[in-house]
């Protein structure tokens, strides 16, 4: 159009562009849309990374040490569920690399580049991180066992970064077992290096045997293991079934040992042989229950986690007891007392004793086993040197002695080997002990006599026709024929031990 107010004509032309600029617009914004989901997805798969491999691993970290730190021995614990999600994972992962195989093709290549993958990739500090601290808390726990609990877990929770060994002790009531390989001093001389072989093979039979039956062995001293049986964690209701579990322990260590390949091995020992005829490595063993001071023995630069009392030292008397009465174990009645009357029924009352540094008699028990007839294993036992799944089959047989379903009378007459050392213990046997016991506690020692005359050549010998001397029948006959079989106005029916 022409425009009228000007000398110059011009021509002006409008054009509509509004649905480009929409267009535009809209580009822009997917543009924007497409940049934000793609920021979005970014993030979240950074955060998923940061989350998986920092994060949630610090967490677990700091998780695992509160649990240490409340409860150091809940480090072996914490190995053993890691082992079992390493197990499922890798059960997994054999599971997805079968559906690869058999799809073919580029499902071939993908399981080739999940190998590779697999073969060439290092684990994270993280892990290595987190593995590191389950392994010193299960190093604790093993290094310091349940007596150093405490001290582990004092230090732990205090502030700042110094360490106090040196807390106090604090009381506990449990069962004490003494364990002490006979004729150590001969085994050191001829043995001389390998006697730390040695030792550690009668070692693992002690140690595996008191964990799988609930309880700790608590301290190594050459000859000797310390083994604890802790009342004071759990309720009443269990100490008879722990009291259980500590005796069947005593009977099973004694079997073990006596069928054991490697331990039959120095049977044939010339040196043996010649020093001592008929020789086998034995284990004596006391039993008795009480308080001690739990807590750490020693200086800020050396110390160990155990007990002190007169009842650990009782436990030590009676097995050096045991010797005397020429016995595998001795009980004390105070043991006994926490024992149900089923399993009393299959304990033989020995003596009655006033052990050294008591001025209070206690009778003494035992249970009879002839470990003679036991046989050698054919093969040796097969020991997993993964320590993570010897604790998850431990924890199992653990587990299945505290069932309402286990029994310590069905199992001692239905396990073969059991059922064999106790066949020569007879009825009439125990019945004319007992009589004879009473007399002699009643001060009848005439009468007494009689009776252990009698059980002193009953039981049955190795060989056939043979008999072999009851230890207590003899004990006790020597022991009122140093007297002239007369009690004197002072027998209040117990005797003093004469051997710490």
């Amino acid at each position: 159009m022409f425009l009228h107010d000007t000398t110059v004509p011009r021509l002006v032309l409008v054009f509509d562009i509004r649905s480009l600029s929409q267009f535009n617009a809209g580009l822009s914004m997917l543009q924007t849309l497409f940049l934000c989901v793609v920021l979005a997805l970014g993030n979240l798969l950074f955060s998923r990374d940061a989350n998986r491999l920092v994060l949630q691993p610090i967490d677990r970290m700091v998780r695992k040490m509160q649990r240490i730190r409340d409860d150091p021995l809940s480090a072996t614990t914490m190995g053993l569920i890691e082992h079992r999600r390493e197990q499922i994972a890798a059960k997994l992962m054999t599971k997805r690399h079968l559906r690869l195989a058999r799809a073919g093709g580029c499902y071939r290549f993908l399981r080739w580049l999940l190998m590779s993958r697999k073969a060439t990739s290092q684990p994270m500090e993280t892990v290595m991180l987190e593995a590191t601290i389950i392994k010193l808390g299960t190093l604790l726990a093993v290094g310091f066992g349940e007596a150093g609990t405490k001290i582990v877990a004092k230090n732990l929770q205090a502030q700042g970064s110094g360490v106090n060994a040196m807390v106090p002790g604090c009381f506990v009531d449990a069962i004490f077992g003494f364990f002490l390989i006979r004729e150590f001093d001969s085994a050191t001389e001829i043995l001389q290096k390998k006697i730390m072989l040695f030792v550690n093979q009668i070692g693992r039979i002690v140690h595996s045997v008191v964990d799988e039956y609930s309880g700790a062995t608590n301290r190594n001293l050459g000859e000797a293991f310390l083994t604890v049986w802790s009342l004071s964690q759990r309720p009443d209701h269990e100490h008879r079934r722990l009291a259980e579990l500590a005796l069947m322990s005593v009977v099973q260590v004694t079997a073990k040992i006596n069928t054991s390949m490697e331990l039959a091995e120095y049977r044939a020992h010339p040196r043996f042989a010649a020093r001592s005829p008929g020789f086998r490595v034995r284990v004596h063993v006391g039993l008795h229950t009480g308080w001690a001071i739990e807590g750490a023995i020693g200086s800020p630069s050396k110390i160990d986690a155990s007990y002190l009392s007169n009842s650990v030292n009782t436990a030590a008397r009676l097995q050096a007891a045991s010797r005397q009465y020429k016995l595998h174990s001795l009980m004390s009645g105070e043991f006994v007392d926490l024992l149900g009357e089923d399993v009393q029924d299959h304990l033989r009352l020995v003596d009655s004793v006033i052990v050294v540094g008591s001025s209070v008699a206690t009778g003494v028990y035992t249970m009879d086993l002839d470990v003679g007839v036991l046989k050698v294993d054919e093969l040796p036992e097969r020991v997993s040197h993964n320590r993570i799944k010897r604790l998850e089959v431990t924890a199992q047989r653990k587990a299945a002695k505290w069932s309402p379903d286990y029994s310590f009378v069905h199992a001692l007459t239905t396990d073969p080997a059991l059922v064999a050392m106790r066949k020569r213990y007879s009825d009439r046997f125990f019945s004319l002990y007992d009589m004879g016991y009473r007399n002699y506690q009643a001060g009848e020692w005439e009468v007494a006599k009689y009776y252990f005359e009698q059980t002193l050549d009953m039981l049955e010998g190795a060989t056939p026709g043979a008999t072999e001397r009851d230890g207590p029948s003899e004990a006790l006959l020597s022991f009122m024929k140093n007297r002239d079989f007369k009690p004197g106005d002072k027998w209040g029916g117990a005797r003093s031990l004469t051997s710490k």
